[in-house]
This record gives structure tokens, sequence and C-alpha cells, in this order.
């Protein structure tokens, strides 16, 4: 049974033009334990009874008694509407945290390969294994520019780790030498992984979250790469 749990709305940042970061503190209980991937339940009012919404959950600083989550904001929608109009200090309910979209821990290196806010889990991932793992790719998938957020995190990690290496592909926008950028979908950097690794493909784990759409395409195309379905995991939303 999913534990019931309280918490306080501290604060919002925008983070695009439709993403924004939300940060909690934890009330009951204080502390707030979680593995990296794993999502929060957030009861949302409503006058047929509480809507439940998922999102996942972070906090790249390590604290116990906080947590944050990045929402992208659909216009009109319940949880989008509730998150927004939500003010300091105000209490609300969540469930959780649960998932299993973890990461397996054996010596196999890991590609990550998201779209949108799938990107969330995936940071966590990633942050918080950053020692841990030989081989880190980050295939990162939006529609344009104005669409990346956290960009100078994921460059602080490639700069202080060697083994973590990130493409975000624009595909709606053409883009001309700009470090860690490239145009069109994520299955241009998957060409050029499969070209490059050949045989040790097979000591490769794929980690897939976003949209359901894109989630089920990118798993077919590995499927029909030779992919194995046991090296593949995925959260699909939406």
């Amino acid at each position: 049974m999913l534990q019931k749990a309280k918490a306080i709305f501290l604060s919002k940042k925008q983070l695009t033009h439709n993403v924004y970061e939300f940060t909690f503190l934890c009330k009951d209980p204080k502390t707030i334990e979680y593995f990296p991937g794993q999502y929060v339940i957030l009861n949302v009012p409503d006058k047929n009874g509480n809507i439940k919404r998922l999102y996942s959950v972070f906090n790249f600083e390590n604290k116990k008694d906080e947590f944050k989550i990045a929402v992208k904001i659909i216009p009109n929608g319940k949880g989008s509407s509730y998150l927004m109009a939500l003010k300091e200090q105000e209490n609300v309910d969540f469930e959780g945290p649960t998932g299993v979209f973890l990461l397996n821990k054996n010596n196999k290196d890991k590609i990550f390969l998201a779209t949108g806010t799938g990107i969330m889990p995936i940071l966590s991932l990633i942050f918080s294994n950053i020692k841990d793992v030989e081989k880190f790719t980050l295939f990162w998938g939006l529609r344009q520019k104005s669409d990346i957020f956290y960009f100078d995190l994921l460059q602080q990690i490639a700069k202080n780790n060697n083994n973590f290496t990130f493409g975000i592909f624009i595909s709606r926008e053409e883009i001309k030498n700009e470090p860690y950028l490239y145009s069109g979908h994520i299955d241009i950097g998957l060409e050029k992984l499969f070209i490059e690794k050949k045989s040790d493909i097979e000591n490769t784990e794929f980690y897939i979250c976003g949209n359901k759409m894109n989630v089920d395409s990118v798993r077919n195309y590995l499927i029909k790469k030779g992919i194995k379905t046991e090296n593949i995991k995925t959260e699909k939303f939406g």
C-alpha cells in the first residue's frame, strides 16, 4: 500500500515557456525517501473527488526534507491548473514515492533516451549514479531550442565526469555548430551510436522516458536493431 503524505508548497520557478519547477517541503512525514527514477502521486482536489497526477520526484541538492517536480503546463489541465494556483505555504496531499524505473546495478553501459519532460527521472538517475557507472550517454529530443531546461546542469555533469556525454536533438529548428545541440530526432544519435559501438552493443542498456507514442516508437526502433527486450526499460506518460 502506498504511503500517504503531506507537504507544503514552497515555490515555483519557470524553466521554459510551458515548463515549471515546483518545490515542496515535507510535512508528514518530515523527510522523503525515494529511489532516483521514482514518482509521487499528487492528489488534485476536484468537485467529484481527488484526481491523481503522477510526477517524477527529484532534488539535486540531496535534501531529505524537500523535493521538486518539473511539470509541462497543459492549458486547462486539472493538474496544471491546480499547481499553478498554489499559494506559498499551502498544504498538498500526495502518495508515494513509487515506481520501478530504476537503474540496474550491473557493469553495462547506460543509454538514456528522453523526450520533453521525460528527462526528469533520467536526470535523477544520472545525477545520483554518475560515479558508479562506466559510461552514461543521453539523447534528449525536443522541438525547439527554447524548450531546453537544466542545460547548465547537464554541461556541468559532462565537464566534471568523463563517463558522461549527451546530445540534445531539436526537431523543428535548424542547428548549426552549437555545442551539444543537433538538428533532427534522437534516432540520428542512435544511428551514430550503433555504428560506433558495433559488437559492444549487447553490453548496453537503454532507458526510455517520455510520452507513450514516442516511447513506443523508440522501443520498436531498438528492437528492430536487435536490442533484446531485457535490455530496454521504459517509463511512459500521457
